[in-house]
């Protein structure tokens, strides 16, 4: 994020990430939990899998929803 945006915005939208779970937490009365690495990449994949299966479906092409084991 560095590398596009330069220092000074980078650590403002890291401080403004900080306060919005910060207010979040307070507000829901609830504690800070750690998804976790794992949680993250298997965000992206679901996405990215969703976004090819959209792109697929725009070009006219026919996708079962469920492979077949």
């Amino acid at each position: 994020m560095v590398g596009r945006r330069g220092r000074n915005r980078t650590i403002v939208a890291i401080g403004h990430n900080i306060l919005v779970i910060a207010y979040n937490m307070l507000k829901n009365k609830t504690h800070y939990n750690e998804l976790g690495e794992e949680f993250m990449d298997e965000k992206r994949k679901k996405n990215k899998i969703l976004y090819y299966r959209n792109m697929l479906k725009e070009l006219g092409v026919e996708i079962p929803e469920k492979q077949s084991a």
